[in-house]
């Protein structure tokens, strides 16, 4: 008898929890959404948040590394930061981690335009062209005019994205 008890109290258990996972399962992703209280993701307040790859950006201009993020040199700025090829500097991005920058962007177009010409307009460098996605690979001759190019690029109807062109040195190839 006490056997059919428990028994019977297992399977009514059981039986609870099926039927919660099936009500689950046919609630609509929006149901759902309302049931978890604290959501990690945050929407897209606007095309500008595309537009401004150096939002909660912080830049340490105080020394150049190498690809392998090896300290260089240390810089004493005279208002002017060229980086020759190979060097980098340190950037820490919203998620607080260090990646290498070198000063160079990807800038993604509705249209199409003529990347030396765009280059030689907004007196950047042309570094690659990656067409068949619509995007152009450009780079600051001096990284202390980077914030005044990429506000110039932002207000350019043509340009849909930037993006900044970083090495994470924690990542290894295999």
């Amino acid at each position: 008898m006490v056997i059919k008890i428990k028994t019977a109290k297992v399977n009514l258990i059981f039986s609870a929890l099926i039927t919660l996972c099936f009500q689950a399962d046919l609630m609509s992703d929006e149901e759902l959404a309302k049931l978890i209280p604290d959501s990690k993701t945050k929407p897209i307040e606007s095309l500008e948040d595309f537009k401004n790859p150096l939002k909660g950006v912080s830049f340490n201009l105080d020394k150049k590394f190498d690809k392998s993020n090896k300290q260089l040199a240390i810089l004493d700025l005279n208002n002017e930061l060229i980086l020759q090829p190979g060097e980098y500097i340190q950037i820490k991005g919203i998620d607080n981690r260090s990646l290498l920058f070198d000063g160079s962007f990807l800038v993604k177009f509705s249209t199409f335009p003529n990347l030396q010409s765009f280059a030689f307009a907004n007196e950047l460098e042309f570094v690659s062209n990656l067409s068949d996605i619509n995007i152009g690979v450009f780079k600051v001759k001096n990284i202390s005019e980077l914030q005044l190019k990429i506000n110039a690029l932002m207000v350019d109807d043509n340009v849909k994205s930037i993006h900044l062109n970083t090495i994470d040195p924690n990542l290894q190839p295999e």
